[in-house]
């Protein structure tokens, strides 16, 4: 249920229906019941609220950050990353951790059936909830990417192929079984750090802001700021407030008559020479060109 946030619009690639005729040979399992797009947008949060979920659930994480909370302990999410939540298993809650940016992430509903073997797994103490982190996971990501595949074709689904993949899957988490490991405080407080400091880069975009002076809105030295951002972002935030600012520029540009050195002054720039500068060199065409381009 989600609590607080909102939904985007509902996106499947696929959706069981036992009414139509091509389903058929996808109603025995293993089979597929969902593969779907979901975009949650805003400060969410998303609780199971006791109820234990019936089938096989995997998360591909595509944008956006999340904190899963799972029976007192806390994972994080990052894009690339890929959760797996296993059958009759009540998740505590989900949550964003970072509100300005949409979370979006690719779900696979898969019933593996075979309900005797995951009671006696469960007796077993298996791992309820698997996290496969980006660097790692590709051989489970490739199965999956070729799940997508088949079911976005415009001919006929084939089933068949696709129960393979499910078998070879299956295989691949009994072989695979990797329990979540917690974040540590740590990495959460410098997540949060990084999150507060886009948001602050974002609201103020148009200023002369320097890597001190976001640094002193976080209360920490200029030097941790640096190394802590680029650790979450992949970027020093020097070019992360770049490429914002000429994305915000292109949006100006396209959208409104004001002149190239309005549109620099109002993203930041300190003047049209250096925004053109700039934006040529990303661009590989100058702000008027751009601006002549047509709107595709």
């Amino acid at each position: 249920m989600l609590i607080r946030g909102e939904f985007g619009l509902d996106d499947y690639i696929y959706k069981f229906d036992e009414k139509v005729s091509s389903d058929q040979v996808n109603s025995v399992p293993p089979r597929v019941l969902e593969v779907e797009y979901i975009t949650i947008k805003g400060n969410w949060l998303l609780k199971n609220l006791g109820e234990a979920n019936e089938y096989y659930g995997f998360h591909v994480v595509l944008n956006g950050s999340s904190h899963v909370n799972f029976r007192n302990k806390m994972y994080l999410s990052a894009p690339g990353d890929i959760f797996l939540f296993k059958p009759h298993v009540s998740l505590i809650s989900r949550y964003t951790a970072n509100p300005k940016v949409d979370y979006k992430s690719l779900s696979y509903v898969i019933d593996f059936a075979d309900e005797k073997f995951h009671h006696k797994k469960i007796r077993e103490k298996w791992n309820s909830l698997c996290y496969f982190p980006k660097a790692s996971n590709q051989p489970i990501k490739r199965i999956l990417d070729l799940i997508k595949i088949e079911f976005e074709k415009k001919e006929k689904k084939n089933f068949l192929i696709i129960k393979n993949h499910l078998f070879e899957l299956f295989s691949m988490i009994l072989k695979t079984d990797e329990q979540a490991k917690p974040v540590s405080p740590v990495i959460s407080h410098n997540l949060e750090l990084s999150n507060r400091a886009k948001i602050f880069i974002e609201e103020n975009i148009a200023e002369k802001l320097t890597i001190q002076a976001i640094a002193g809105e976080l209360h920490i030295s200029s030097s941790r700021f640096a190394h802590i951002f680029k650790e979450f972002n992949a970027c020093s935030p020097i070019n992360y407030l770049i490429e914002l600012r000429l994305e915000k520029a292109k949006e100006m540009l396209k959208s409104t008559p004001q002149s190239i050195s309005e549109i620099a002054r109002l993203t930041g720039f300190p003047d049209e020479h250096y925004f053109s500068r700039i934006f040529k060199k990303k661009e590989r065409c100058t702000p008027s060109q751009f601006r002549a381009k047509p709107v595709r």
